[in-house]
């Protein structure tokens, strides 16, 4: 029996693992005036996998922000919203224009903000 060749994954470089670390600000206009903050490996997947609970498949990726550390990041995301919207879990009473402000200006204080999809 002839067993076809394993596949050898590819080794990771540097500068394709910094993109493997995102928080993302998510909306969907059926749910008016509420965004998502979260973190994902991608955050292109992450939209992907939203798409698929849509019939109308109408989620829309506001802003994605690479970061050297997801968890981090999206636990200061969640609190700086927090003191400005209500929160229900990752979702916020916010527009994601506002949301996406109020992202900028932390992440750009703290060093973060490296690329926008």
């Amino acid at each position: 029996i002839r067993r076809p060749p394993r596949s050898t994954p590819k080794p990771s470089s540097a500068a394709s693992d910094v993109y493997k670390r995102q928080v993302y600000i998510i909306c969907n206009p059926s749910f008016r005036n509420w965004c998502k903050v979260g973190m994902a490996v991608d955050a292109e997947d992450r939209l992907k996998q939203y798409q698929t609970s849509s019939p109308h498949r109408d989620y829309e990726l506001v802003k994605c922000y690479n970061t050297s550390n997801r968890r981090e990041t999206e636990t200061k995301a969640h609190a700086e919203l927090e003191k400005h919207y209500k929160r229900k879990g990752e979702w916020f009473m916010c527009t994601g224009y506002n949301a996406q402000k109020i992202l900028d200006a932390m992440l750009e204080t703290e060093g973060e903000q490296l690329g926008l999809f």
